[in-house]
């Protein structure tokens, strides 16, 4: 994996009941789903965009691994073994691993020093990661990584000193970061299919708030970034 270290890199979904999520994020984001072709992932199952790109996988937790109900995000590591000393010496913890995956790369699921979980993996694969890249017409991609917490600027200490993230401006209840990888700051969109498709509320799912919100300031792009 060529994707700079600290990257969004991978979504995954734990759900007890994987064939009602397909039903659900295939109205809703267009992806399509398959199970992985090596037997050895047991059946893991991978979204993947209109566009062909492989955006997120599904799964019940393994035996032993936390039970992470919902949405978790992976970031890049170079070097697995050493992202997880430096959580632990910035106060952080790990929850599972370092394991490694067959034909996908070596992971570990840590936590922040608020308890905030998250996945760092070093990937086998010489080609970047594409769950989070931009380009127009790109839809079903990541687009946005927002972290609540009760203490923006510890966490930004952390996260920060863990993979060089920079602080970018403020709202009253959000800090915005920049990572080291151009893709990361890259601008929510719209898709113009998006009023096609069905609602999600009317595929079972709940807004949790409707209201407007604002972006951050546009910061500087670097020379071959996508707006």
């Amino acid at each position: 994996m060529t994707t700079p270290a600290g990257t969004p890199v991978w979504f995954e979904l734990n759900t007890p009941d994987a064939a009602a999520a397909q039903d659900f994020y295939a109205a809703v984001t267009g992806w399509t789903f398959a199970a992985s072709p090596m037997p050895e992932h047991g059946g893991y199952l991978i979204a993947t965009a209109p566009d062909g790109d492989a955006i997120a996988g599904m799964m019940t937790p393994p035996p032993g691994a936390p039970a992470m109900s919902g949405w978790s995000i992976y970031f890049a590591s170079d070097d697995v073994d050493a992202t997880v000393a430096a959580t632990k010496e910035r106060g952080g913890a790990l929850q599972f691993g370092p394991m490694d995956i067959p034909h996908v790369g070596r992971f570990a699921i840590l936590s922040d020093p608020q308890g905030v979980a998250f996945t760092v993996m070093k990937g086998d694969s010489p080609e970047p990661a594409t769950a989070f890249r931009q380009a127009p017409n790109q839809f079903g991609h990541g687009v946005w990584i927002e972290l609540a917490t009760p203490d923006p600027d510890a966490a930004l200490t952390f996260f920060g000193g863990l993979f060089g993230w920079g602080n970018r401006a403020r709202c009253r209840w959000a800090t915005w970061v920049t990572t080291p990888s151009s893709a990361a700051t890259a601008t929510p969109r719209s898709a113009p299919s998006c009023r096609a498709r069905p609602p999600a509320h009317r595929r079972g799912g709940t807004a949790i708030s409707s209201s407007p919100i604002s972006t951050p300031p546009s910061p500087p792009r670097p020379a071959g970034a996508v707006n």
